[in-house]
């Protein structure tokens, strides 16, 4: 069974906030928009979506958002894959693989996701980096502030990781969240 997923424009409304706090005011007369054309993120589609959610309360959830990651044709992925690690999981690197991730396991630093990036994107950690966050069932994404050896995720609760290029504000978060596959109650 598919659970249906809705995408909100969540690196928009981010990047607008981040601009909004780290961008000093505009001096009297000049021109001014909601967004500097110089600090705007370039907007995605909506992403397409694969993989499917854990059914139960049991398992952890695994969200990778591709973004502008390439496939092997050269074209911008824009994929969010979604995995389910059943049953307890030892720590959030162990959840990535046993969601059916590809991650080199003798690495303790996460370089590539499924042999992403390629090497013409970037060398390990040269351009961008795999941020890790958490969530809750009908919550949101909590940037971590641990490495994946080091958490251990509840059960039933989500792990996120997005390509976050450095040149990029607010693609730090997977775009979709916690409440887009398990709403609310």
């Amino acid at each position: 069974m598919h659970v249906p997923v809705r995408v909100r424009p969540a690196a928009a409304a981010v990047t607008v906030a981040a601009v909004a706090l780290v961008a000093p005011p505009a001096p009297v007369g000049a021109h001014t928009a909601e967004t500097p054309d110089s600090v705007a993120a370039p907007t995605l589609k909506d992403p397409k979506v694969v993989g499917e959610a854990c059914k139960g309360s049991t398992g952890i959830t695994v969200v990778v958002d591709f973004r502008k990651l390439h496939n092997e044709a050269g074209k911008v992925m824009n994929r969010v894959k979604i995995g389910c690690a059943k049953g307890a999981q030892a720590d959030g690197f162990e959840a990535l693989l046993d969601a059916g991730f590809d991650v080199d396991p003798t690495v303790e630093f996460v370089c590539e996701i499924d042999e992403r990036p390629l090497p013409e994107d970037s060398i390990c950690a040269s351009n961008g980096y795999w941020a890790y966050s958490h969530g809750e069932r009908g919550g949101d994404w909590t940037y971590s502030g641990v490495g994946p050896a080091d958490w251990v995720p509840p059960a039933g609760s989500l792990e996120g990781w997005s390509w976050a290029p450095y040149d990029k504000v607010g693609w730090d978060l997977p775009r979709v969240t916690p409440s887009d596959l398990f709403p609310a109650l």
